[in-house]
């Protein structure tokens, strides 16, 4: 009990320093990643999990539909589904209520990706903290809140195997304010070279 109640306490006081630098110490994706690893299939279905509003729906399909027009992935909107974090074959993007214990509650959100042998990415879920952030989308526009179209679009590239940015011009840059919040779903040139530059396209 004891240990319930100071792990409560550490993750509110983690919440409001956070909410005060108005700063997301965003994301990773977490797995046996190397830098050689990639998707193989070009064609990809996301799930999104039942507890996510229409709204946060239609966000998340802009951000997918986002990358499927800058680069050679098809992705497929698959309908919803009650998985979560874990590997189950199917790449579920999620909103949490209660953060994984096994991740670092300061994140906004976070990619776990699976591998196979070769460290081809396999599957990949996407999760949101809502025990930690509000999120708002262009369509509901709340203020002093993260665009969900652009924190998917940062978890997207991690989904496809980009790490991060030290450009401040990218998406993928580690931090974001909740106004600027990854370019609200917008997709830089610096990122998009990233993306060719491990794909090998032009």
């Amino acid at each position: 009990m004891a240990a319930d109640v100071l792990k409560r306490y550490y993750k509110t006081l983690t919440a409001i320093s956070i909410l005060i630098s108005v700063l997301s110490v965003v994301s990773g994706c977490s797995g046996n990643q190397t830098a050689e690893s990639r998707w193989t299939d070009s064609e990809i279905k996301y799930y999104i999990n039942h507890n996510a509003s229409d709204q946060s729906v239609r966000a998340i399909q802009t951000a997918f539909d986002s990358w499927a027009n800058e680069t050679h992935f098809s992705f497929e909107y698959a309908g919803r589904n009650r998985a979560g974090l874990k590997k189950d074959g199917k790449n579920t993007v999620s909103f949490l209520t209660q953060w994984p214990d096994d991740i670092p509650f300061g994140q906004t959100a976070w990619s776990r990706c699976w591998y196979d042998r070769k460290g081809r990415i396999i599957e990949c879920d996407i999760i949101f903290n809502q025990e930690l952030a509000r999120f708002t989308s262009l369509e509901t526009n709340r203020a002093d809140s993260y665009y969900i179209e652009g924190v998917a679009v940062h978890e997207i590239g991690h989904m496809i195997g980009l790490g991060h940015s030290a450009a401040a011009s990218s998406v993928m840059k580690p931090e974001s304010t909740t106004e600027e919040s990854w370019f609200k779903g917008e997709i830089d040139d610096e990122t998009i070279a990233m993306y060719r530059e491990l794909y090998n396209t032009d």
